[in-house]
């Protein structure tokens, strides 16, 4: 694995380029994430479950798919690094999640769980903007399926 040094100076640089964090409120972030490696083809959550993180891909690359009635799989997009990842709606509201997110390639992850998204939410203006522009690109790439 990568020096953990280097993964926050990347994820951190990443960030910043989307709002500025000061170093104190880019610690919080880093004080209640953990790193973790998925293995290829490895589900970070099912179908149905209520995911337990979301996150940021810090390498790799993970598809989101779901299982029809005929049990095919249908895959709905891809999200590759420095991208965030997860089921906000399921995370944060204890619904079970439409899609299934698994990893193409073995993937290096910083992961948040729910408690860690609440406490961010209320305490980092600057994690919350970033959170909600990642929210609006994933409504943005649903409708602009929907309506092409």
């Amino acid at each position: 694995m990568q020096d953990i040094d280097l993964i926050y100076k990347k994820v951190w640089d990443h960030y910043n380029q989307i709002t500025h964090f000061t170093k104190e409120e880019f610690d919080q972030i880093v004080e209640l994430s953990s790193i973790a490696t998925v293995k290829k083809g490895e589900l970070l959550f099912k179908q149905g479950t209520i995911p337990k993180y979301g996150g940021y891909i810090i390498r790799g690359a993970v598809r989101y798919f779901h299982t029809d009635s005929d049990r095919r799989e249908i895959t709905t997009g891809f999200q590759f690094e420095d991208d965030c990842f997860g089921d906000m709606r399921s995370i944060l509201f204890n619904e079970p999640a439409k899609l299934s997110l698994q990893a193409i390639e073995d993937t290096t992850i910083g992961r948040l769980d729910k408690s860690h998204y609440l406490h961010l939410f209320d305490h980092c203006k600057p994690f919350a903007k970033v959170m909600l522009l990642a929210i609006e690109k994933s409504y943005n790439d649903l409708v602009g399926e929907t309506i092409e």
